[in-house]
C-alpha cells in the first residue's frame, strides 16, 4: 500500500513511460545518485536538470570538512547520463543553509532562467532538506513532486494542481537499465574494468550439499578441518590428508581456491554465494562473487602488481537500485579491513 504522508488523497491512475514527456525533470545533487537515476529510466522527459551548489572557492579539489562535494556527485551522474543540464545555484558555504536565499535562487531560475515556462517534475528524494523545503515553496500548478520510498520500493508522484498522489512500484531491467558497472559509477567508482564471477553448473550442487554438511550441528570436526586449511603455509589441495575432507571429494571442486593463502576463505565465499543465488531469484536481483575492480587512477589508488584493484567477496544488485556488499571472513578481521 502506498504511503500517504504527502497528502490525504490517492490517485491510482495508470502512469506510463510517456506520462511526463512534456516535463523538465529536476533533481537535486546528492551523494546517493541512484535515487536520481531511477526516474530517468522509468520515464521520458523533455530535458533533465540537476540543481547543485558552488563548491568552497578556497579549495575546490578538497572541500573543507562538513561541506558537500557536489562537484564529485554531479560528475558521478554525468558519467552515466551525459545530457544533464547543471544549474549551479551560486551559493557559497556561508549562505548554504539560508532558506530564503535558496528559495529566491529557484524563483529566479523559474522566472528568467533555465526553468522558465517549463512544467517541472521535481524529484525531492535526494539533496539537502533546506533545498527541498525551498522547492516546496516554489512549485506551481502543473508541476509534479516525486519521492522514492526505499523501504517499500514505491514511487509517489504528487500532482500540485489536483493535490493527489499516484503510487507506482519501481524496478529496473538489470541487463538494459542497470548493471553492476552502472551502479558502481553512480557511486563514484572511476573504473577501467571489472571482473565478476557468476555461478557454475559444475560446482553449484556440490556447494549446496556442502552447505548442508557445514551447518549441521554435529559436524564440528568438519568445521575444524576447514579452519585448519588456513594454517598451511603452502596450501595444496592434493596434499590434504584429513579423511573428512577427502571423503567429500573437496579437491574436485576447490582446486583453484588452493592457489592462494587461506583457502578456506575462498571456499566460505562460495558457500555463501550459492546460498544467496538460491534465495535471490534472478528476476529480482543480480548476485556475483569475487568482484574485482581496476581503477583508472592507478597512481592515486593502492597498487597490487602495478594494477589498482578493489575486490568484493559478494555483490548483490537489486532491481530497485540497492547495491549491497558482503564480506566473508574465515578467521580474524582487523579494524582496517572492516572499514
Amino acid at each position: 500500500m502506498c504511503a500517504e504522508d504527502m497528502n490525504n488523497e490517492r490517485d491510482d491512475g495508470k502512469v506510463t513511460k510517456e506520462s511526463f514527456k512534456d516535463y523538465t525533470y529536476v533533481m537535486v545533487s546528492t551523494l546517493n545518485q541512484m535515487v536520481n537515476y531511477i526516474p530517468l529510466k522509468h520515464f521520458t522527459f523533455k530535458e533533465v536538470v540537476n540543481i547543485t551548489v558552488e563548491e568552497n572557492k578556497e579549495n575546490k579539489e578538497k572541500p573543507k570538512e562538513n561541506f558537500f562535494n557536489n562537484n564529485q556527485w554531479d560528475k558521478n551522474l554525468k558519467t552515466i547520463y551525459k545530457d544533464t543540464i547543471i544549474i549551479d545555484m551560486g551559493i557559497e558555504k556561508n549562505n548554504f543553509f539560508d532558506l530564503t536565499l535558496v528559495k529566491n535562487k529557484l524563483i529566479q531560475e523559474i522566472d528568467t532562467g533555465k526553468l522558465q515556462f517549463q512544467k517541472i517534475f521535481w524529484n525531492i528524494t535526494g539533496g539537502q532538506r533546506h533545498i527541498l523545503m525551498a522547492i516546496n515553496q516554489v512549485v506551481k500548478d502543473g508541476d509534479k513532486i516525486c519521492y522514492l520510498e526505499g523501504n517499500n520500493n514505491q514511487m509517489m508522484i504528487y500532482d500540485v494542481a489536483t493535490q493527489k498522489t499516484e503510487c507506482i512500484e519501481y524496478s529496473l531491467n538489470l541487463e538494459k537499465d542497470l548493471t553492476i558497472e552502472t551502479a558502481l559509477k553512480l557511486m563514484g567508482f572511476d573504473l577501467r574494468s571489472i571482473e565478476k564471477k557468476e555461478g557454475k553448473d559444475t560446482e553449484r550442487q556440490f556447494y549446496l550439499d556442502f552447505y548442508d554438511k557445514y551447518t549441521d550441528e554435529k559436524n564440528v570436526s568438519l568445521r575444524k578441518a576447514l579452519i585448519n586449511l588456513n594454517k598451511t603455509k603452502n596450501p595444496n589441495c592434493s596434499s590434504i590428508t584429513d579423511t573428512i575432507l577427502t571423503t567429500m571429494k573437496l579437491c574436485e571442486h576447490t582446486t583453484e581456491d588452493f592457489t592462494k593463502q587461506y583457502p578456506f576463505g575462498y571456499i566460505l565465499e562460495k558457500l555463501a554465494f550459492y546460498q544467496f543465488e538460491k534465495i535471490v531469484s534472478t528476476n529480482k536481483a543480480l548476485v556475483v562473487h569475487s568482484l574485482k575492480i581496476i581503477f583508472d587512477d592507478e597512481d592515486v589508488q593502492k597498487e597490487i602488481n602495478h594494477k589498482t584493484i578493489d575486490e568484493f567477496d559478494i555483490a548483490l544488485l537489486t532491481k530497485n537500485g540497492k547495491f549491497m556488499i558482503f564480506e566473508c571472513k574465515s578467521g580474524g578481521m582487523s579494524g582496517d579491513v572492516a572499514k
